[in-house]
């Protein structure tokens, strides 16, 4: 069996494994194959869990070959974002903090995907603490972009997006704080889905800022996040931010025509970025007209000053992060990497008056975005303003524009998904990003889907020739 098969979707490996055509074994073979091959130069797993991988594997096929299949996600082999507790395999955030840590229960996420039948290949790479830059001289050097290695794969969910782009994992879990699963996705060219706040479980999970943190999956395509959304979602009493609901179908009605959906595109904000590259505004114009020839009705909205979207974002996320690392601070700040330390260190920059004023400046934005959000069923709009950098650009100081278009669904909780749209003209991907109101993460994704069937951006594979460790 070769690795070819790695590049499968996973709902096609799936379908193979379903009607015995493929055996859990096989599939997970050709994946550590794969990593041993290729991430000595990708760099996306921190930890690669062989052992346990091809154990998840045989007791998959025994299932499976006495008609005990659990589901589709049933023998895929999957990575997980490493600060997403794994019982017995060490979960560190990617940190020295907490090294040598091996957590003696699994995350409520880790626990649902065992449950569905995953196999667990191994821990993802990701920023520190999900925070801050990741450096060329880190201890654990970041993720290489699968598109162009010179350049950076982004962050924080760098290992998960890598992983997936490359065939390394058929689907793996990122978190998303201010966009983390779906920058890494638009750089490396998948799908990244964040869900509703509290819509997915984060017990067990290594926090970053508690009011903005969300997990979701990053694969291949868009009926790819649905099946392991299907997995993940739902109510868990442990988590205090868990809403309780009914899980719906999320792989019903993906894909076809969008008559009547109302697309929001905030057109003058989008005109006035000046650090928005010229690849990406032609990219994101001819998705606007994809989704008018599906049948779509675009809808000119005008949005709250993305300024102050971003202040209240830094204020809440910057306290938070501090007050979860407090004590570590205060004691064992020489185990901090560089680019962690800097990021936290500027929570210090606000008082308690105003973290509270943020979060009442939060409470009126989520009502303004309401009053928006009921003349439209989604918005659009890029999900970076430029492609992927070379690893001296996204280490200079001072820093990169910061993506201006992604810490909204953090804010206010509202589901939004990353989906590839074209490539400019280095090659390198291009990501459109797409919100809707909270909890209708069902009608997001029936939309992303029908986008991608439209347009095939995301049959493209990046070539992996030629890979030197380095």
């Amino acid at each position: 069996m070769t690795d070819d098969i790695c590049l499968l979707t996973l709902s096609e490996q799936s379908k193979l494994i379903a009607t015995r055509q493929l055996s859990a074994i096989e599939l997970t073979d050709a994946h550590l194959r794969r990593i041993e091959r290729l991430d000595g130069s990708l760099r996306s797993f921190l930890l690669v869990a062989a052992e346990r991988a091809q154990r998840d594997a045989r007791n998959a096929e025994a299932e499976i070959s006495k008609g005990q299949r659990r589901g589709p996600l049933h023998g895929i082999p999957i990575g997980l974002k490493d600060l997403i507790d794994t019982a017995g395999i060490a979960t560190t955030a990617n940190s020295n903090v907490l090294a040598g840590r091996i957590p003696d229960r699994d995350a409520t996420i880790a626990a649902r995907l065992r449950e569905a039948g995953t196999v667990l290949l191994g821990k993802l790479h990701l920023n520190e603490f999900a925070t801050g830059k990741a450096y060329r001289d880190d201890s654990a050097p970041p993720p290489r972009n699968p598109w162009d290695v010179r350049r950076s794969a982004g962050g924080s969910s760098s290992g998960s997006a890598v992983a997936t782009a490359t065939g390394l994992v058929s689907a793996a879990i990122g978190s998303d704080t201010g966009g983390s699963i779906r920058a890494p996705a638009a750089w490396c060219g998948v799908v990244g889905f964040k869900p509703s706040y509290g819509l997915v479980s984060r017990r067990g999970v290594i926090a970053l800022a508690w009011s903005l943190d969300h997990l979701g999956p990053l694969t291949r395509t868009v009926a790819d996040a649905a099946l392991v959304l299907q997995s993940i979602a739902g109510h868990d009493p442990d988590d205090p931010g868990s809403a309780s609901f009914a899980v719906p179908d999320y792989s019903a009605g993906l894909g076809g025509a969008l008559n009547g959906l109302r697309v929001g595109v905030p057109s003058a904000f989008i005109a006035s970025l000046t650090h928005l590259e010229p690849d990406v505004r032609t990219s994101f114009g001819e998705s606007l007209k994809v989704f008018r020839e599906l049948g779509a009705k675009l809808v000119d909205v005008e949005l709250p000053d993305f300024a102050s979207i971003q202040a209240i974002f830094l204020a809440i996320c910057g306290a938070e992060s501090l007050s979860f690392h407090g004590a570590w601070v205060r004691t064992r700040k020489a185990a901090y990497g560089r680019g962690a330390w800097e990021r936290l260190m500027q929570g210090l920059l606000y008082s308690g008056v105003e973290y509270v004023d943020a979060q009442r400046a939060r409470s009126a934005l989520i009502r303004s975005l309401d009053d928006i959000q009921r003349g439209i069923d989604i918005l659009a709009t890029p999900a970076m303003p430029r492609t992927a950098p070379t690893f001296e650009e996204y280490e200079a100081a001072p820093p990169l524009p910061r993506a201006p278009f992604l810490d909204l669904a953090n804010v206010i909780g509202a589901p939004a998904i990353s989906v590839p749209c074209g490539f400019d003209r280095l090659g390198l991907p291009i990501g459109l990003n797409l919100m809707a109101r909270r909890f209708e993460d069902a009608a997001l994704l029936r939309a992303a889907a029908a986008f991608e069937q439209a347009t095939g951006w995301h049959d493209r594979h990046p070539s992996l020739d030629g890979l030197t460790p380095s």
